[in-house]
């Protein structure tokens, strides 16, 4: 089955998991994955989804052992390990992957998880784990959906952010469905 179908229909199953009927679009992705220094010694990846960021990704990760991806989505994850064979992926919880680390620090977290729809405190300890194992200068990539931003959810999602990095820098891009605005955060 397609990224797209697979992905849609894990959404219907399970909206509160997947929380958008759509993957991250192609100019999302890239540019989640931009801001991702080449070189990087080890990149994770929270709410691989069927891969669509991981396949941009893929350009910054230079072997398989600087890449770690988490979702919590039995049946994405699944079709994620078919995509990306040599990848290594983990069926749990986003704010679980430092005990997957061994106690490694990373040089970038690029994250599409469903912050609005999460518990605050799992989001909160998420963020937290972020910022602990990112190196000094590394970076942090996330989105929020545009109609999601002045929830309440999404309202402290940006304060968070905020608070926990050094430098901010976000973009609104239009033509992901729906569209999304992009955070590079900086330790």
């Amino acid at each position: 089955m397609r990224p797209f179908l697979h992905f849609f229909w894990a959404a219907l199953k399970n909206p509160l998991q997947v929380s958008t009927l759509f993957q991250t679009g192609k100019n999302a992705s890239q540019l989640l994955t931009d801001a991702v220094p080449d070189h990087s010694k080890m990149i994770v990846e929270l709410g691989v989804g069927t891969g669509a960021i991981t396949q941009s990704l893929m350009a910054k990760v230079e072997g398989p052992d600087q890449y770690l991806g988490l979702e919590l989505n039995s049946e994405l994850i699944g079709f994620a390990q078919e995509r990306f064979p040599t990848l290594k992926f983990i069926n749990d919880s986003a704010e679980n992957f430092p005990k997957y680390l061994k106690g490694q620090k990373v040089s970038a977290v690029v994250s599409s998880l469903p912050w609005t729809v999460m518990p605050q405190a799992v989001v909160a300890k998420t963020i937290e784990s972020v910022h602990e194992h990112l190196i000094p200068g590394g970076v942090f990539t996330t989105y929020l959906t545009v109609h999601v931003l002045k929830t309440p959810a999404g309202r402290r999602l940006q304060h968070l952010l905020q608070d926990k990095f050094s430098s901010l820098e976000s973009k609104v891009v239009f033509d992901n469905l729906p569209p999304a605005k992009i955070f590079v955060a900086k330790k």
